[in-house]
C-alpha cells in the first residue's frame, strides 16, 4: 500500500514476485483461520446440552416430588452451561470478524453434575419398585387378608362358643 520499493528493515530492493507471495501466503492463512474459527463454532454449538427428563407423574408419588426437584436443579445446570458456550461462541464469531485482535475467553467450568445423579438415583428406585411390584403386590394380598381375618377373628369365636353351647 505504501508503494515501497525498498524494505522498511533491511533496506533491500523487494523483487516484484514478493508482494504476491506474501499476499497469497497472508490469503492462505487468513482463510485456513476463518475456516478453523468456524469448525470450532460448529463443535461449539453441537456441545449445548438439550435432555428431555422423563415427566414427574410418570414416577411413583413418593418420588414423584423429588424427581421436580432434581429436575428443575438440572434444568439450571443446564442452562448455565450452555450461556457459557454462548458466552465462547460469541467471542469465536469476534475473532472471526476481528482476527488479529485479542479476544478474552472466560473459563468453561465441568457442568454440575448431582443432579443429574440425582434423577438417575431417582429413575433406579423407581424401577427398583416397579420390579418388585408383583412380589409387594403379593405381600398386600397376605397383609389384607391377615387384617380381615383379625376383623372376623372375634365374631368367629362368638359362633364357635355359640355352637358348643349349642351341642
Amino acid at each position: 500500500d505504501r508503494g515501497l520499493k525498498n524494505c522498511a528493515f533491511c533496506n533491500q530492493v523487494i523483487p516484484q514476485n514478493r508482494f504476491s507471495e506474501l499476499e497469497q501466503h497472508f490469503n492462505e492463512d487468513y482463510q485456513r483461520l476463518i475456516e478453523k474459527l468456524g469448525s470450532l463454532k460448529q463443535k461449539l454449538e453441537n456441545k449445548k446440552v438439550t435432555i428431555s427428563f422423563p415427566d414427574a407423574s410418570s414416577f411413583y408419588d413418593d418420588l414423584a416430588e423429588e424427581c421436580l426437584i432434581a429436575k428443575k436443579e438440572a434444568e439450571e445446570a443446564i442452562t448455565a452451561f450452555n450461556q457459557k458456550l454462548d458466552s465462547i461462541i460469541s467471542a469465536v464469531t469476534q475473532k472471526e470478524q476481528k482476527p488479529f485482535s485479542k479476544v478474552d475467553l472466560e473459563k468453561l467450568e465441568q457442568a454440575e453434575t448431582a443432579p443429574f445423579e440425582k434423577i438417575n438415583s431417582i429413575i433406579s428406585k423407581h424401577n427398583k419398585k416397579s420390579e418388585n411390584f408383583d412380589s409387594r403386590v403379593d405381600e398386600n394380598k397376605s397383609a389384607l387378608e391377615i387384617h380381615h381375618i383379625a376383623d372376623f377373628i372375634a365374631s368367629y369365636f362368638e359362633v364357635v362358643g355359640e355352637i358348643k353351647t349349642l351341642k
